[in-house]
């Protein structure tokens, strides 16, 4: 015979530590109210932690952009002497040459808001070209106006008298005049205020200057400042948010029947504390939520209710404020500096060497901002207060000229490769230091000559240490094309590769005025495949258009101006350049 056991728990008084769920499983008389009220007060509430901030930002202000402009007043005084210099062995050509160009500059934002300490820095890299108003080698100043006094007093010139033929004087000028050409084309300095020349050897096949400079040095910069106020006063803790999650029935394979649930159920809350006794708020809330999922109820043998499980969640929350004002600049600096220039040439070798230091009185300062973060942000770049640049360059050119039976030339051909270094010991992402090689070929006839100009430029790793670029180490390659026909028809094209996507330009002009009373109209049409957009700087901007090319010369070029007008998707697209000449 089988016998079975029957375990039965009951329900005694003062036998669980909450009271109030005792009453909802024993207590089958209360009314909806009491039932209701005791389920409320038996739900168990757990601390969950401190959940991560949650940040909002919002823009109080809209950006307000502004254009920064650097305006120059200077003044020129130019002072060279020529001596020819006669020894056993060869006729030399000694060239000494004072220039002084000091002036002001003022960077300022439409005369609204001028930047003192970039008008400070630009302004000492100007008035350091003082020094050279001063300085009179071999009293060049007497040997000038002793010059002056016979110009003015209308006095014959001496006759020349000297042993140089008429070719090697035309040697000595040409060499003399290509040589400070390529030494000011390989300069560092974007602005000269001042140079001595004080040592110039030109002969017939070799030349050699030594130049002492003092002007500008530009470098590109990226600046972002930040002004963090402090955080405001912690708010009082508010409820946030309440979450009513239906987890399903606690007997889910019993079908479920409703409990007769109110649609609505209002509850409010006097008080609350935390676990140490601190009150968080003492005022009354209110909130209507469905408890319609809320509570169920699952049909039991032998009749009876029995209530489900669920988890919900109040959020409490508290919030701080506070502001922060973000700056940045794009730009160029302008700054002092000094450079000392070697070029020369021989025979058909030229090369030039100059090297020089820059200083910044405010490294952390560019228009409207006074503390850059720089390496602080990647965006940022970081400047310093003395930097140094470095720039070598050499070419040789490689002449054939051929010649008709009358003896007139009739074809010159010209092969000109270089190589070139740019350094300096400073640089970013904006300021790289690089290598470049190419050559340039000439084909010249007497009634057309055309030039390609194929151009390989690379910024190594090694020469720009702890710089982060994704263009460092790859090589961009430029080529130009150029034809040019007496009549004046001119077509150009350049093509560039690099890193990024290629891009190419092609124009086609023609002079279709042309008087040496009243000048040059040149018109013609374009077509490329990018834009130069300037914030700041210079850059290429995927953007194909065309349009017209429009350009004037006066007789004397002392009115000079050149223009595009064009269109591309995104509308109209044009630029125009005036220079004039006093």
């Amino acid at each position: 015979m089988s016998q079975n056991k029957i375990w039965i728990k009951t329900l005694q008084v003062n036998q669980i530590n909450n009271n109030d769920l005792f009453e909802v499983l024993s207590n089958p008389f209360l009314t909806k109210e009491q039932r209701d009220f005791h389920y409320l007060n038996s739900l168990s509430w757990s601390n969950l932690g401190q959940q991560s901030p949650e940040v909002t930002t919002s823009s109080i202000l809209a950006p307000q952009n502004q254009a920064w402009y650097r305006y120059t007043l200077s003044w020129s005084h130019n002072r060279t002497l020529l001596q020819l210099q006669y020894d056993p062995e060869k006729i030399r050509l000694n060239y000494l040459n004072v220039f002084a160009n000091p002036g002001l500059s003022v960077t300022t934002a439409q005369w609204q808001d001028t930047d003192l300490n970039q008008t400070t820095n630009a302004s000492l890299g100007l008035i350091l070209g003082g020094a050279f108003s001063i300085i009179n080698p071999g009293n060049l100043n007497a040997s000038i106006n002793e010059a002056k006094e016979q110009f003015n007093t209308v006095k014959t010139l001496a006759t020349l008298k000297t042993k140089a033929t008429s070719q090697q004087r035309r040697q000595m000028n040409e060499r003399l005049n290509n040589t400070l050409s390529y030494g000011n084309t390989n300069s560092s300095l974007a602005q000269v205020s001042g140079s001595y020349t004080f040592s110039g050897n030109i002969t017939s096949d070799s030349s050699l200057l030594l130049q002492l400079r003092t002007g500008i040095y530009q470098r590109s910069v990226q600046f972002i400042e930040q002004i963090i106020q402090p955080w405001t006063d912690e708010t009082p803790v508010v409820i946030d948010s309440v979450s009513l999650g239906d987890l399903g029935p606690m007997f889910s394979n019993i079908p479920k029947t409703n409990a007769n649930a109110p649609q609505t159920i209002t509850y409010t809350f006097l008080q609350a504390k935390t676990s140490d006794g601190q009150i968080l708020f003492d005022k009354s809330f209110v909130f209507d939520n469905n408890f319609d999922s809320l509570f169920t109820a699952a049909s039991m043998i032998g009749g009876g209710k029995i209530f489900d499980i669920n988890f919900s969640r109040l959020q409490l929350s508290t919030s701080q404020k506070r502001e922060i004002e973000t700056s940045s600049y794009t730009g160029n600096l302008y700054l002092p500096a000094v450079e000392f220039v070697m070029s020369g040439s021989i025979d058909n070798l030229s090369y030039s060497l100059s090297t020089g230091m820059w200083f910044n009185l405010f490294p952390d300062s560019v228009p409207m901002i006074d503390n850059n973060l720089g390496k602080l942000n990647p965006n940022a770049t970081g400047e310093s207060s003395l930097g140094g640049m470095l720039k070598f360059a050499t070419k040789a050119d490689f002449r054939n000229t051929f010649y008709d039976k009358n003896k007139q030339w009739s074809t010159i051909i010209v092969n000109s490769p270089f190589f070139s270094l740019t350094y300096n010991n400073n640089p970013n992402r904006l300021n790289l230091s690089s290598l470049s090689i190419g050559n340039v070929f000439q084909f010249v006839k007497p009634d057309f000559n055309i030039t390609l100009y194929p151009v390989l430029n690379c910024s190594p790793q090694i020469l720009n240490p702890d710089v982060q670029s994704t263009s460092l180490g790859d090589i961009s390659t430029f080529l130009l094309m150029n034809f040019s026909h007496r009549s004046g028809f001119n077509f150009n094209t350049s093509f560039s590769f690099g890193n990024q996507e290629p891009s190419y330009q092609i124009e086609s002009t023609y002079d279709v005025f042309k008087d040496k009373e009243l000048g040059t109209v040149t018109i013609g049409p374009y077509y490329s495949t990018y834009s130069t957009a300037t914030k700041g700087f210079e850059g290429q901007l995927k953007d194909p258009n065309y349009g017209m090319i429009f350009r004037y010369a006066s007789a004397n070029s002392g009115l000079v101006m050149n223009s595009r007008l064009g269109k591309s998707e995104d509308g109209f697209r044009g630029d125009m350049n005036l220079e004039l000449k006093f």
